[in-house]
């Protein structure tokens, strides 16, 4: 049996075997791990062997993975976050816990963009207090 090219054991892989090693080739790129050391992580477990091909075109696929988990609707994973805080919330109020609640709603507020501005611009300030010091001497020429 003639395997696939790059196949140093000359076994041709199922597509379970192939999905196996994908995810093993990818927690191990996610954690930093070379083509190089992958291969000789691979070798050392003695289940797989894999050319540096091989493991580029693994590494390729899990690549192609990593950026499908990156797309995303926007709306419903914010959805999604919100519904687990309420959930959340539930849990911290049936607890009394009503530090975590408040937590929680700040969390909740923030991400709805309702959080309050805390910070003063003081430029903005004087500006204002010059103006008004403008009018009030406008007034009182004027008498």
């Amino acid at each position: 049996m003639a395997g696939r090219p790059g196949n140093l054991t000359g076994k041709k892989f199922s597509r379970q075997e192939r999905d196996r090693i994908i995810e093993w080739v990818g927690d191990l790129y996610i954690i930093g791990k070379r083509p190089s050391e992958i291969r000789q992580i691979l070798a050392e477990s003695k289940e797989v062997e894999l050319s540096e091909r091989q493991i580029y075109r693994y590494l390729h696929d899990v690549r192609e993975n990593l950026a499908k988990l990156s797309e995303f609707d926007k709306s419903a994973q914010l959805g999604k976050a919100i519904a687990r805080l309420e959930v959340l919330f539930a849990a911290c109020h049936r607890i009394q816990d009503y530090k975590g609640a408040l937590a929680v709603v700040k969390e909740i507020n923030e991400m709805l963009g309702l959080k309050a501005s805390t910070k003063i611009d003081l430029g903005d300030m004087a500006s204002f207090t010059l103006s008004l010091g403008a009018k009030t001497d406008e007034g009182d020429s004027e008498e």
